[in-house]
């Protein structure tokens, strides 16, 4: 098919000038992008798994856009979805025009297309689209400075919406973000943009000093990092609430309470009392422990359990369990921070006279997430 066909952005007419009278195409690749939309219409099967990855938005031909958001509204009611059914729908609901007219479909269904590719298409598709976003932020380079460049660049790549501590929330990667993660190269599509930079190293010719774009990345990033956390708001304040922010935390409580642990254990056999090393999970090891009354602990862990007065085991815990059982990394960087979340997705309480977060220990490892009151 010809790529050129369609107008090159109908979202605003016209590519971006450059003042030699040059026309720069913005970044996009409408290969990929047509190559998933056909993907979709022949195998509606993969339509649930691409929907999360791609927004209507990152396309970079409008038409694309259109016509994936269709897809996607059919697929939420349950319609069936092949090409004459959305070429169909696309008719009913008046967006004919906006593709350029339904013989458009025709050709788009044309295309060479491999259906287990999706995911590539749709990864190439939101890179093209981070770097669009870049180029767009950036504007020209007159007048950019290095910090202003990478921090256009992190908030164009992760899309963050609040912090988790010193961790940012990427909405297009739907989970936490550290500073070692975002920080530790430049990209492909940063570089150019970095070496245009106003204040950065040039040689006696004027010509930017690419030896020195690793150090000049690593030194700058940090700070463009840190101001980046200080306009975004904390989790607990911002107004816009990930759902898959609640998800991985319960993951996080999931993960830590099926940790397997070797303890001592005395048991009864033959009237005789022998002590044995058992391998149990942490959830296990509290089912087995919770008895009636005070909390009673698991050996030297962070970690209590009891049953309550109505006959439930309830497992508590402090922040300090996670090092403890070798899963830092999950953990919040304080206990308070800890009961903060649990009573922020609903999956915990912290206590008064304790600085624990509590949850019935159920039957399943789903249930470590359905916490109850001290």
């Amino acid at each position: 098919m010809t790529m050129n066909s369609r107008p090159m952005d109908s979202r605003n007419g016209h590519a971006p000038h450059h003042g030699n009278g040059e026309i720069k195409l913005p970044f996009r690749d409408l290969g990929a992008e047509c190559a998933l939309l056909d993907a979709m219409m022949r195998d509606s099967s993969i339509v649930p798994e691409v929907i999360p990855l791609v927004q209507p938005d990152q396309f970079y031909q409008h038409a694309h856009g259109v016509i994936f958001s269709t897809i996607a509204k059919m697929h939420a009611s349950g319609a069936p979805i092949d090409i004459v059914t959305v070429a169909t729908r696309i008719q009913v609901d008046n967006l004919a025009d906006e593709i350029g007219g339904l013989p458009y479909m025709v050709e788009l269904h044309n295309t060479v297309t491999s259906v287990g590719n999706h995911r590539e298409y749709a990864a190439a598709i939101r890179n093209a689209s981070v770097r669009r976003n870049v180029e767009r932020e950036l504007g020209t380079p007159d007048g950019a400075t290095i910090v202003g460049v990478i921090a256009g660049y992190l908030r164009s790549k992760y899309t963050p919406v609040f912090r988790r501590g010193q961790n940012l929330w990427s909405t297009i990667l739907a989970r936490e973000v550290t500073r070692s993660e975002a920080c530790a190269a430049p990209t492909s599509d940063l570089i150019p943009a970095l070496l245009a930079a106003t204040d950065y190293p040039r040689d006696q010719t004027g010509n930017p000093k690419r030896s020195s774009l690793p150090g000049i990345f690593r030194q700058w990033s940090q700070i463009a990092w840190q101001d980046l956390l200080t306009y975004l708001p904390d989790e607990s304040e911002s107004s816009e609430i990930a759902d898959s922010a609640g998800e991985q935390f319960r993951g996080s409580i999931v993960e830590l309470m099926s940790m397997i642990e070797s303890f001592s254990y005395a048991r009864a056999r033959d009237k005789n009392e022998r002590t044995e090393v058992q391998r149990r999970s942490l959830i296990d090891w509290c089912r087995l422990f919770a008895k009636e009354g005070p909390w009673r602990s698991i050996r030297s862990l962070a970690l209590w359990c009891r049953v309550s007065p109505e006959g439930h085991p309830e497992v508590a815990m402090h922040q300090r369990l996670f090092a403890q059982v070798r899963r830092g990394n999950l953990a919040p960087p304080t206990q308070r921070r800890l009961v903060q979340l649990c009573e922020m997705y609903g999956v915990g309480v912290g206590g008064h006279t304790m600085p624990l977060s509590v949850c019935r220990a159920g039957t399943g490892l789903h249930r470590v997430a359905s916490y109850r009151a001290v």
